[in-house]
């Protein structure tokens, strides 16, 4: 992979399903929630329909079903720094091939054949490569992606009232992570 320190490119796969078009959509409205803005976006899912929201310009890709290679080859071919897994591909498969390639990684939730989620979790654990790009994992309902998202939330409000980012401090009577 070329490296360019001022170029930012990012894949998002599973765009169009129902998480995928929940994100494009917010990245679209809100693209100051990222840290550091994509400088291309693409967009990819196994469907053709609906129509998506194209957060950055991003740019929709051809309907591909992506396995491990397929995975794989898209993120070289791209030069793809950033991989958004919105998608149903197995998570381990994504995270092998998001190491392999040197790409950071965020999934939305884990994906497994047919695991309930604490068991797909277990077998994510026992298995993390080694790594120096980001695997950032997300699991649960609504979707786990929410999870991390708390905690940005709360930082974002802390800075807006000017106070600590902790519960005490933003007189929170509670904050509910799903």
């Amino acid at each position: 992979m070329t490296s360019n320190s001022s170029r930012r490119r990012t894949l998002c796969i599973g765009s169009r399903g129902g998480v995928g078009r929940a994100v494009c959509a917010l990245l679209e409205r809100r693209p100051d929630l990222l840290e550091r803005a994509p400088t291309e976006m693409f967009l990819l899912d196994a469907q053709s329909e609906p129509e998506v929201a194209r957060p950055f310009g991003a740019q929709v890709l051809p309907p591909l079903k992506l396995d491990g290679t397929s995975l794989r080859r898209l993120l070289r071919e791209l030069e793809i720094q950033e991989l958004i897994d919105c998608s149903t591909l197995d998570t381990a498969i994504a995270i092998d091939a998001a190491v392999e390639t040197n790409t950071d990684y965020l999934s939305t939730s884990i994906s497994t054949d047919n695991l309930t989620t604490h068991v797909a979790v277990e077998r994510l654990y026992a298995g993390v490569p080694a790594t120096k790009n980001s695997l950032l994992v997300c699991s649960g309902m609504n979707p786990g992606i929410v999870n991390a998202l708390a905690f940005a939330g709360m930082d974002a409000f802390a800075k807006r009232v000017g106070v600590e980012a902790n519960p005490r401090a933003l007189e929170l009577q509670s904050l509910l992570v799903t």
